[in-house]
């Protein structure tokens, strides 16, 4: 039996459902997104969060966020489930780096009095991305591409930013690197 996705309908969305040819598969399939992603994040955070106190917050962060860079600009590419499976659970692993440790890192440029509404404004607008997907797919595109293409762009573009900026002076303190600390 063949199905095709409304594309007129304004509820119709394309997303993976329709690109890997999803809509009768068993619901493990879809689970398999999610749990491999999670599985990711746990590996990634017992090996290479702890890599953070040993090399440094920014080297562990521009790794995460290169792993991610690449991963969802080949994700724009796959046309495969299995490989799209696997760049799912390089995202995984990419998060501790930078998430984890990038929150870390940022944090130790902050003097002490201003990291709470820091963290208020980083969580509350990380809360905003549903949000913000949500209306993108009610009033901006009905394709998952245009938005995943807007949040690689992003990616690259924190990257580069990341690259700019000095090791964290508390890693640099830590290991005894008091000049360049100063």
């Amino acid at each position: 039996m063949e199905h095709r996705v409304d594309r007129e309908n304004q509820l119709s969305l394309v997303n993976w459902v329709s690109e890997y040819g999803m809509t009768c598969s068993p619901k493990y399939l879809f689970g398999l997104f999610g749990s491999l992603f999670f599985a990711a994040v746990v590996i990634s955070s017992l090996l290479f969060t702890p890599l953070a106190d040993k090399f440094g917050r920014k080297k562990v962060t521009l790794c995460g966020l290169a792993v991610v860079s690449i991963a969802q600009s080949l994700m724009l590419l796959s046309s495969s489930k299995e490989f799209s499976y696997f760049l799912v659970f390089m995202l995984g692993i990419s998060t501790p780096m930078r998430v984890f440790v990038g929150y870390i890192y940022a944090m130790e440029f902050m003097p002490l009095n201003k990291t709470q509404i820091v963290t208020a404004v980083v969580l509350g607008n990380d809360g905003l991305v549903l949000v913000i997907a949500s209306l993108w797919f009610v009033y901006v595109s009905q394709d998952w591409k245009t938005l995943w293409l807007m949040a690689t762009i992003l990616c690259y573009l924190t990257f580069f930013f990341v690259c700019t900026m000095p090791e964290s002076p508390k890693f640099l303190v830590s290991m005894g690197r008091f000049e360049e600390a100063r």
